[in-house]
């Protein structure tokens, strides 16, 4: 009795659907003849019906999440941004809305912007914060090449936001660049 696809997949993956979900439809084809174009678009969409619902709970059990200093910062994002940090194909930057007791309200995809650059005006990154009321904010953005060192455009992004928050009242309590291996805190290192 032939071996079922999906009994081979689940042998060659085990539960790494992370290395699943980056395969292509030639790679899972060489697994199986029998995964066809229907067959690997629905393995496909299975997978990303997966990480929203991932995503969605994560996202409730963050909300209400007390940020009480960088500590708390820094492991807040891990957490949260876990799966941008390691799947991120290009930079995205997000906003994390605090109320006045640093309890997380939520957290906002801003803008998505090319493989190493994106562009973050301030419009659109205090935009949720208006319409939310947040006191204070938490600025995040990816680096997909894995290396989470501020570029200089980083750098002026973060300084020309400061500025804008200033002007409407909320403040910036950092601004953290998340990585594959690594999270580093534009507070900490002195640049916020």
């Amino acid at each position: 009795m032939p071996c079922r696809p999906e009994k081979k997949l689940a042998a060659l993956f085990g539960d790494n659907l992370e290395k699943l979900s980056l395969q292509a439809k030639g790679e899972l084809k060489q697994v199986s003849k029998a995964i066809g174009e229907t067959a690997y678009c629905q393995i496909i969409a299975a997978l990303e019906l997966g990480k929203r619902l991932a995503n969605q709970r994560e996202a409730d059990l963050s909300e209400g999440y007390k940020i009480r200093n960088s500590s708390d910062t820094l492991a807040y994002c891990r957490q949260h941004f876990m799966r941008l940090a390691r799947e991120g194909k290009q930079e995205e930057f997000h906003v994390v809305l605090l109320d006045e007791k640093h309890k997380v309200i939520k957290s906002e995809q801003v803008t998505v912007g090319l493989l190493s650059q994106c562009l973050a005006h301030p419009r659109e990154v205090f935009k949720p914060a208006i319409r939310e009321s947040a006191v204070s904010i938490i600025l995040v953005h990816n680096h997909p090449n894995g290396d989470p060192t501020p570029s200089q455009d980083d750098k002026i992004i973060t300084k020309d936001l400061k500025k804008a928050a200033e002007t409407l009242g909320i403040r910036i309590l950092d601004h953290i660049i998340v990585s594959k291996d690594k999270t580093l805190s534009l507070l900490e290192e002195k640049l916020l």
